[in-house]
């Protein structure tokens, strides 16, 4: 996944809610909680639905107080009248079951503005709260026993399947093994036929029994490397 900053949330996301907007400027859907699967290393994707229900642009950003835990896609937009875009809020892999004392929480910031240009950092700073409305989001972990179960047999699978392979390796290993040992101990009674002058026709086909000998091996070495 390419990498995506993603705003973190200020200790103002826990202080009390701000005087209410006199004009709702967006609408979200979820409305209040995001759901992930509570599965271990899979990454998980949720989508965000954002509608403009006022008569203008309105610029819209989404916050995090998990940020190394989520990828938000785009992180900033804005959506003209009427329009809805989707957000998408990824959940990368967890290697550990999550905490059920800590809750992630997503906070949707909304405002208007005079063009379909991505608002500044400057002038978000600069809006005023009487001109900003805010939603807020919780995340709920979900059970995930499929998909457990599922990377659970996906898993034995490889095990397994590493561990054919490896004993197909070493058999193969064995083999290779045992055709050296009789290579050398066919050179061996070759070199002694030669020293007591048994050569001539003897020596000859003994030559051209090593040489099918090592086609032999060599024919059976690439039958076995096959299997693998």
């Amino acid at each position: 996944l390419a990498q995506v900053v993603t705003p973190r949330l200020s200790a103002s996301f826990h202080a009390p809610l701000q005087p209410a907007m006199s004009k709702e400027l967006i609408k979200i859907s979820p409305e209040a909680t995001l759901k992930f699967p509570s599965s271990l290393y899979v990454a998980s994707t949720a989508a965000l639905k954002v509608t403009n229900t006022s008569n203008g642009y309105v610029a819209v950003k989404v916050k995090t107080t998990a940020p190394k835990q989520y990828l938000v896609r785009p992180s900033s937009n804005t959506v003209a009248a009427g329009e809805t875009v989707e957000i998408q809020i990824i959940m990368q892999p967890r290697t550990v079951d999550p905490d059920t004392s800590k809750v992630d929480r997503f906070l949707v910031v909304a405002t208007p503005t005079n063009s379909s240009e991505l608002m500044s950092k400057e002038e978000w700073s600069a809006k005023p709260k009487e001109e900003i409305q805010e939603l807020r989001l919780t995340v709920v972990f979900t059970a995930g026993e499929e998909t457990t179960s599922s990377n659970a047999n996906n898993a034995t699978s490889t095990v397994q399947k590493a561990g054919d392979l490896q004993s197909k390796y070493e058999e193969l290993t064995r083999q290779v093994q045992s055709l050296e040992n009789d290579k050398r101990s066919l050179q061996s009674q070759v070199e002694k036929l030669k020293s007591s002058g048994g050569g001539g026709s003897a020596g000859f086909g003994m030559i051209h029994l090593i040489a099918a000998f090592l086609i032999a091996m060599i024919i059976s070495y690439f039958a076995a490397g096959s299997l693998l």
